[in-house]
């Protein structure tokens, strides 16, 4: 039996002579000048073969397919039950309240359905929608390196003209893409949702007929926290690669991916409210609880730039700090035994 063919490494000396030409997929991998291709040209190729990779695999289609149903039948469940507290809320008008106050007065005839409108229904969706990704997303990316190493195939892949180096930033690229693709199906699924159940207008309050948010004011919320729904999730994700990156198993870091996750998911729970924001998990629907409670005519807080700032910094830290850890540790992780 033949031994393994060794470890494909770039070539440090700016040709494709020495050791690495040992390597039969190194020549192939060489072009005929006899100088090896830019950093660049071989991420490229490693991202395109990841990629083909990824079409053919079904249960990244399945877990696309499960969060937008979910947020295709959240949404509207919400909408539902808030109409029946609007309907509720803008009944007759009672005589008096507690302690004997007047009663407020009854809502403009205008204003009936237009409480809970559209963007209660988008809220909803994609606060569904976005837990779930983050979700099917961390166990997506638990098992990208992991099932590499699971069936074989990792070693293997080594022995091509890739570096570790570049198969890790192929796979980082590629969760990118993938945490966007979700982010659009879900924005996608919640707009469509609101537009069939109510529309997009001004949110007035049921109970006095006054204008509480535009439609304008709404539009802006609802960008503005949709914006920070990807970046979150990209941490999430480069979660899950870093525990990828110290595992052979699938189930194991799977598992430690998941037992992560809730921990995390704890911690944002648990923490006080100006420790929260820390929590890189936190983010995933902290923009649209807001959107949430505004659609509501809830919410006091505004998209200002102390509340913007935490949900732009802590996601981005946490998946450099995520990326930079998988990094060594996947350089150093010993594949061969």
């Amino acid at each position: 039996m033949s031994a393994p063919a060794p470890e494909w490494v770039p070539p440090a000396n700016g040709s494709c002579s020495g050791a690495g030409a040992d390597n039969e997929a190194a020549r192939d991998f060489c072009p005929r000048s006899g100088a090896p291709p830019g950093r660049a040209v071989r991420l490229l190729r490693t991202l395109g073969a990841e990629t083909a990779k990824a079409r053919r695999q079904p249960a990244l289609f399945l877990f696309l397919l499960i969060t937008i149903v979910v947020a295709a039948v959240f949404g509207p469940l919400q909408h539902r039950s808030a109409k029946a507290a609007e309907r509720e809320l803008a009944g007759p008008a009672r005589s008096t309240h507690a302690f004997g106050a007047p009663a407020p007065p009854p809502p403009a005839p205008e204003a009936a359905g237009r409480g809970a409108n559209g963007f209660l229904t988008l809220a909803a969706s994609c606060r569904a929608g976005a837990i779930v990704s983050a979700l099917l997303l961390l166990l997506y990316a638990a098992g990208i390196l992991a099932g590499e190493g699971t069936g074989g195939t990792l070693r293997l892949l080594l022995t091509r003209p890739v570096s570790r180096g570049d198969l890790l930033a192929a796979k980082a690229t590629l969760l990118l893409c993938t945490t966007l693709v979700f982010t659009v199906a879900v924005a996608l699924t919640g707009g469509i949702a609101g537009l069939l159940t109510g529309g997009y207008g001004d949110f007035v309050d049921p109970r006095y007929g006054q204008v509480d948010y535009t439609a304008g004011e709404l539009w802006s919320v609802a960008a503005k926290s949709l914006a920070l729904v990807p970046l979150a999730l990209f941490a999430t994700a480069c979660f899950g690669l870093l525990v990828s990156a110290l595992f052979d198993s699938t189930g194991t870091a799977v598992t430690v991916s998941v037992l992560g996750g809730f921990g995390a998911l704890a911690g944002a729970m648990i923490l006080p409210a100006h420790l929260a924001p820390l929590d890189f998990l936190a983010h995933v629907d902290r923009g649209l609880a807001v959107l949430h409670s505004c659609a509501r005519g809830l919410s006091e807080y505004r998209f200002d730039g102390r509340f913007l700032l935490p949900g732009i910094v802590v996601p981005a830290v946490s998946a450099l700090v995520f990326l930079l850890a998988a990094r060594i540790l996947f350089a150093v992780r010993n594949i061969h035994s």
